[in-house]
């Protein structure tokens, strides 16, 4: 409606026009846990030392199909920086690669798995400095045949960062978004926490 409508403005405005109280801009809460929400509804402080955001995905994709569409969009990325963001430098451990069942399925889960590992520099939208860079990664778990397990995670490397304004949760969504992903399921692990609606 129309007042909805005025209050998105009301809001858009403030932010542009830099309006700061306590240390960033004030946010309409109505809109943390709606698709449109403000990145900042998921700002993490210093969680991991620093800031970080650790999700998990259940992907309606085959393992190696969603490691292949991550290092497609990472050649196209062309160095990442600049007002898109993307990938810098990557690195991708093959199938062989072995990763605890504790870390991805559950805390008393015995053994190991074999997953795709990737690790890479992730530069945010608008980040033009490497020291503007955040550290990404990826463990890739086949489920069956059209499905995978995905547990994410994207930590600030400024070392004087400590809130990060929901730049890590972004980055790990923006992912996803670049990547074409419809069918997803996520949880989030560790750091970046959903505000609240009043």
């Amino acid at each position: 409606g129309e007042g909805g409508m005025g209050r998105y403005l009301a809001l858009v405005l403030c932010v542009a026009a830099g309006l700061v109280g306590g240390g960033s801009a004030w946010i309409d809460p109505a809109l943390c846990g709606s698709m449109y929400q403000d990145p900042r509804c998921r700002e993490d402080c210093g969680s991991c030392g620093g800031p970080c955001c650790v999700l998990e995905w259940d992907v309606a994709l085959p393992a190696l199909d969603f490691v292949n569409k991550v290092k497609d969009m990472a050649a196209a990325s062309q160095g990442g920086r600049g007002s898109a963001g993307g990938f810098g430098e990557i690195e991708v451990d093959g199938l062989s690669t072995l990763c605890a069942n504790s870390a991805m399925f559950e805390p008393l889960a015995t053994g190991v798995s074999n997953c795709y590992l990737i690790k890479a520099e992730y530069f945010p939208a608008g980040a033009r400095m490497y020291k503007e860079m955040d550290e990404v990664g990826f463990s890739v778990y086949p489920i069956d045949a059209n499905n995978c397990r995905v547990r994410a995670y994207s930590h600030t490397l400024l070392v004087t960062a400590h809130c990060d304004a929901g730049r890590n949760y972004a980055n790990l969504e923006s992912v996803l978004r670049r990547l074409g992903l419809l069918r997803y399921r996520q949880t989030t692990l560790f750091g970046c926490p959903q505000r609240n609606i009043p």
